[in-house]
């Protein structure tokens, strides 16, 4: 956000209220996601990501870069569901080795993106590059969670 003119305290501020804006976010998703079914609520969530990575590249005014950013809280929202898609696809009996083996995974995201990121950064005096693949990726997992949630109904391991 600073190299959007906006100032370092202001851009934690801005963190800070995603972070409380999304604590009641996850809990009503969570709640649909009963009622509506995991994958289109997956299918939401991160749809709305994916446009707020958009219009925060797009963005210049600080109010436009919070309203953006708010839909972010899209990701928040379907950590927690991803978890219950995968112990509804698959049940609890292997959830744990589950988990474990996609543990691995996630968290070599969680070092590489910030660190590949920063390079971009760097390199071109911009995180426009990032902010548009993440964008993509977002919008690619939309997708597939959809699929996921057809080929489930049709393999008949989900209901809703």
């Amino acid at each position: 956000l600073v190299w959007k003119g906006i100032s370092a305290a202001e851009a934690a501020w801005y963190v800070g209220f995603l972070a409380l804006v999304g604590v009641p976010v996850i809990l009503v998703m969570g709640r649909l996601s009963d009622k509506v079914g995991r994958p289109k609520m997956l299918a939401v969530c991160y749809s709305a990501s994916g446009l707020s990575l958009i219009l925060v590249n797009l963005s210049s005014s600080s109010i436009f870069l919070l309203l953006s950013l708010l839909l972010l809280v899209g990701s928040e929202a379907g950590s927690g569901l991803n978890w219950s898609l995968v112990g509804d696809l698959f049940g609890r009996k292997n959830y744990g080795v589950i988990r474990g083996l996609l543990g691995p995974f996630y968290n070599a995201a969680l070092v590489v993106t910030p660190v590949s990121a920063g390079y971009i950064y760097d390199v071109t005096n911009s995180y426009e590059i990032v902010l548009y693949t993440g964008s993509i990726i977002f919008f690619i997992s939309s997708v597939t969670f959809l699929y996921i949630g057809n080929l489930a109904k049709k393999l008949k391991t989900y209901e809703i």
